[in-house]
């Protein structure tokens, strides 16, 4: 950040927008090493076999995992289902959904953006951009910029689905 940018932060023109790094936790591992801001957090576990993960977040053990069948990328806390990304046809584009058992489920779209197909997803609400991950060029490491209001978990949710989509297209 320049020290122009820094300024601006301290006097509350630009708002703080936490950022939360995923890098491999080895050259061939399928895990990854979560940090905010550069402090160590959490490690995602991913399963060598499927699209199916597991993080602990702040003691709490949450569930990451694409349905064997169906296009539904659900999020789970003991059980419950706290967020389901139902991923559009043909493209790497979601429909994500907050709360879906709630009272009042909330919607968002997330979709790659940009001219490297893949590289970038975008998280919008209506017409308004609430924040993006991004793949760091030549590796696997990848970044968020979501708003500090964001859930943790929603937030590793979002950036392990794009991973997901990221590890597809090296397979492919």
């Amino acid at each position: 950040m320049t020290p122009r940018a820094r300024a601006l932060r301290r006097e509350g023109r630009i708002p703080y927008v936490p950022m939360l790094t995923a890098t491999p936790t080895g050259l061939l591992s399928s895990d990854f090493h979560l940090a905010r801001d550069g402090r160590p957090l959490a490690t995602l576990r991913q399963s060598a076999v499927r699209e199916k993960a597991t993080v602990t977040l702040d003691g709490v053990e949450y569930g990451l995992r694409n349905q064997l069948l169906g296009r539904d990328f659900l999020l789970r806390r003991e059980g419950r289902l706290l967020a389901r990304a139902d991923k559009r046809a043909f493209r790497y584009a979601f429909d994500v959904t907050v709360g879906p058992e709630g009272p009042a489920p909330r919607t968002f779209h997330y979709a790659s953006v940009g001219l490297l197909v893949g590289g970038r997803f975008r998280l919008t609400e209506g017409e308004r951009t609430l924040g993006e991950a991004t793949k760091v060029m030549l590796g696997r490491t990848a970044r968020t910029s979501f708003p500090a209001a964001m859930p943790l978990e929603l937030e590793v949710f979002l950036l392990w689905i794009a991973l997901m989509m990221w590890r597809r297209d090296r397979n492919d």
